[in-house]
């Protein structure tokens, strides 16, 4: 007991030091979904749920093979059974309709010995085992399924963390931006050419830049918090993450422009995993109808005991000449009869569920090619507008340089410095979001087409 306790302890010490040597440093997005797949408890239950499936397909099979029992009986017979004996039949001198009772037996009778059992015609068995193992299938279906939500969760999350490090790049550059204008403000106002409001409003500024970056880092702690639990490791870990893409690399890759798959809508029928598990289910339902069919197949059984009989009215067991060999081999057929009422009860249940999963199917294939229209729009819409913050972005960027040489050269107030530079700010939220969108589009757009391999 002692030592299961220690083992069992041993393990977990095992597998949390395994989480916690796992690097999350230079992490690409290729990295966080292997991570996510060795480490997330869905795909490990999944993976028992295989061996389990694996280990009743050995149990069943157990029922071919040959059955050996011992037996011990002790029957002690405190009242033996009369029988009436006609003695008219075996003494010729008693009168032909004389009879008497007698009682056979002893107070013990025992029996020890071995009994076999073979099975040697059992379709039943048969048809169980093939259902049984054709579960393994639908396990690998939902394993693949639960996959590709897994790569989902984890690429949206790594998103959100790679967006958040350009936001606080912005934000930092802001800082400095504000930083440097409030100087320039302070001087100006020394020389007579600015106003106390236009400093105030200057030192506001920062303080919102300043505010900004603390509430963006705080954000950035819980993204990164939030990716490693879908990575399956321990969110303490925060402070470790560190990625190795960045936003334009991601933008630029295959897959996050790609239009998606060739070869119509049939192709992305046939990738959507939640089809093929529904196809899955109607062979099993199949097979479940193929399994009650059985119950009214007859069965075939052979059965063999060896052993000896001990018959004694003394202590039992130890009486001397009390024990007899007795051993015989038979065949047992069995017909059934009632089970054919019963499978008929049983068969409506599959039948429905096939029709059922038909009708799931064809609802399924509708919803699909709406999601495929609805991530497309969203793809193509999302890439306008990144490729319009893009140029935005640039323009205000200019803007923003332009105001302050004119604010230097005292040709504009400070105000419209704070104008620009308010707008630059927007129009950089307004980028990384239509990059965040952009990405996750084209992420949906893969998993509408079924693109997204577990």
């Amino acid at each position: 007991m002692h030592f299961k306790i220690k083992s069992t302890l041993l393990s977990a010490f095992c597998v949390v030091g395994l989480l916690k040597g796992q690097n999350v440093q230079n992490l690409s997005l290729q990295s966080a979904v292997a991570l996510a797949m060795e480490n997330k408890p869905a795909l490990k239950s999944l993976d028992l749920d295989a061996q389990i499936s694996a280990a009743r397909v050995a149990e069943i099979k157990l029922k071919k093979q040959l059955q050996v029992s011992g037996k011990a009986d002790i029957q002690i017979n405190p009242l033996l059974p009369a029988s009436v004996i006609p003695i008219g039949a075996f003494n010729p001198t008693a009168p032909s309709e004389a009879t008497t009772t007698v009682r056979f037996g002893t107070l013990w009778q025992n029996t020890v010995g071995l009994n076999a059992s073979q099975t040697l015609y059992d379709p039943s068995i048969s048809a169980q085992i093939r259902e049984q193992a054709f579960q393994t299938q639908i396990l690998e279906a939902q394993r693949a399924q639960t996959a590709v939500d897994i790569q989902v969760a984890v690429t949206r999350a790594y998103y959100g963390v790679l967006i958040s490090a350009e936001e606080i790049q912005f934000a930092l550059q802001d800082s400095t931006r504000s930083q440097v204008f409030l100087n320039e403000v302070k001087n100006r106002k020394e020389g007579g050419k600015s106003l106390q409001t236009d400093v105030n409003q200057a030192q506001i500024n920062l303080n919102a830049a300043t505010l900004k970056l603390a509430q963006l880092r705080l954000n950035q702690a819980l993204l990164r918090k939030s990716l490693l639990y879908q990575m399956g490791l321990n969110p303490d870990r925060y402070a470790e993450i560190q990625l190795s893409e960045n936003l334009k690399t991601l933008l630029q890759q295959p897959e996050n422009i790609s239009n998606g798959v060739d070869g119509g809508f049939s192709i992305i029928e046939q990738n959507r995993l939640e089809i093929k598990q529904l196809q899955l289910d109607n062979t099993l339902q199949g097979l479940k109808i193929s399994t009650e069919k059985t119950r009214t197949a007859p069965k075939l059984t052979a059965n063999a005991f060896i052993g000896a009989n001990n018959f004694s009215d003394d202590v039992p067991f130890v009486t001397k000449n009390a024990w007899f060999g007795n051993g015989y081999v038979s065949l047992n057929l069995a017909v059934p009869i009632s089970e054919y009422w019963q499978m008929k009860k049983h068969l409506p249940q599959y039948e429905l569920k096939q029709l059922q999963n038909a009708q799931k199917t064809a609802d399924l294939t509708q919803q699909y090619r709406n999601e495929y229209e609805q991530a497309r729009t969203n793809l193509q819409g999302a890439r306008l507008a990144l490729d319009t913050r893009e140029r935005d972005l640039a323009l205000v960027r200019e803007n923003l340089d332009l105001y302050k040489i004119r604010f230097s050269e005292g040709v504009l107030l400070a105000s419209a410095v704070t104008d620009a530079e308010q707008a630059l700010q927007q129009t950089q939220y307004n980028y990384l979001k239509s990059a965040y969108d952009a990405l996750v589009a084209a992420l949906e757009m893969r998993k509408a087409t079924g693109e997204i391999k577990p």
